[in-house]
Parts: structure tokens; sequence; C-alpha cells
């Protein structure tokens, strides 16, 4: 890992790429983030998830 990252100046997606890289860092700037409500969370309720998997696929 480098370093020299300013961890501040990434983005979300950045951000979201070093954290499946497991850096700690990134996670805790992204958590530091979501707090501060810079970036907002999706929650999805479970009939949703249903909903999606059970849709029928559009006919072209």
């Amino acid at each position: 890992m480098n370093l020299e990252i300013d961890y501040t100046k990434l983005t979300r997606r950045e951000l979201q790429d070093l954290i499946n890289q497991m850096d700690p860092k990134a996670d805790e700037e992204h958590d530091r983030r979501v707090r501060s409500g810079e970036i907002k969370l999706r929650r999805v309720t479970m009939e949703e998830i249903k909903e999606m998997y059970n849709r029928k696929p559009k006919a072209s």
C-alpha cells in the first residue's frame, strides 16, 4: 500500500476499491464520510430484494 495517499481527496468509488483491497485507512475514511452525512447509504429491504429477483426480463 502507498503510505502517501491523501484519503480525504479520494472519490467514493476510489475508496470502495481500496476497501475491497482490505485497506483499513480507506475504510476509516469511508466510515467518517458516512457518519458526517457526506456519503449517503441506501437501505434495501428484504421485500425490495425479493421484488428485484422476481421481475420478468423485458422482451426485446
